[in-house]
């Protein structure tokens, strides 16, 4: 398992903010007046790090890419404490398995340690919750407490990204969200343990990223922009270290899916 501490730069996400030019959700420190603290180290990623969120956004948190078809009994975890203007605003989870072409909604309100509002826009309960989703986590709970969600359902999905969706309306902010330790627990398989052997680096990255095998094998190679778009494709690469050369492409986030004799493990790149 990879757990994602978010105390180094090799651990950032890809954040977005539908709602204004940019990002809301930052990587630092917690000092906000509720919402302070860490599970590991001192960094997590919040909506905002010292203070009330932006209003009228929707802002994104991306995971990396998994491969879910090597891990027996996947869960995902994360630890969030959160303040949100109680069925106004919102935060929920969503999954892709075609490289962010179609989002899905993660799990409902009656998963166990998972969300805690099955409001939905237009119940009839009250005069709001006009953003709710049917499955959200709203309100607050200021203590940071790991959450989890069974991965049956996606086992045979090799390439899966989710991410945290944080919704606030145009009026009362308050001090949003902070996520910290978010990874996908489980038992890897033996395929997947035969595939370990590889080593990449530097990455982060200025343009040359080195492929590097325990062994001497065949594999071939995918690598991804964040939309999915093949940027480049290599096949029957059978050296030891391989220099994989990314000079004049745009900096940002690539997912390197590397396939060997059926196996396949899926990286990610940070190119500066």
């Amino acid at each position: 398992q990879l757990v994602n501490t978010f105390e180094t730069p090799e651990e950032e996400l890809i954040t977005f903010n539908a709602g204004g030019d940019t990002p809301l959700f930052e990587r630092g420190v917690p000092t906000g007046a509720l919402l302070n603290t860490a599970v590991s180290g001192t960094q997590v990623y919040g909506t905002n790090l010292d203070g009330d969120h932006t209003n009228g956004t929707i802002a994104y948190l991306y995971s990396q890419c998994y491969n879910l078809s090597n891990i027996i009994g996947p869960v995902l975890k994360f630890h969030m404490a959160f303040e949100i203007e109680l069925d106004w605003d919102l935060a929920y989870v969503q999954y892709t398995t075609d490289g962010g072409d179609n989002w899905s909604l993660l799990g409902s309100a009656s998963d166990p340690n998972w969300y805690n509002s099955s409001r939905f826009a237009g119940d009839g309960i009250a005069d709001n919750c006009y953003n709710c989703v049917g499955a959200q986590w709203t309100g607050t709970n200021a203590i940071m407490t790991e959450y989890s969600y069974a991965l049956d359902a996606l086992t045979n999905e090799s390439e899966v990204i989710f991410r945290i969706v944080f919704h606030a309306d145009p009026f009362v902010v308050e001090e949003g969200i902070i996520v910290d330790n978010f990874y996908v627990d489980g038992t890897l398989s033996a395929e997947e343990f035969e595939l370990g052997g590889f080593l990449i680096y530097p990455n982060p990255s200025d343009d040359i990223f080195n492929i590097r095998t325990a062994n001497a094998i065949n594999y071939d190679f995918t690598l991804t922009d964040l939309t999915g778009k093949i940027v480049r494709k290599v096949t029957d690469v059978n050296a030891q270290n391989y220099q994989l050369d990314m000079s004049g492409m745009a900096a940002g986030i690539y997912f390197l899916r590397l396939e060997s004799e059926g196996r396949v493990q899926t990286k990610k790149l940070i190119l500066k």
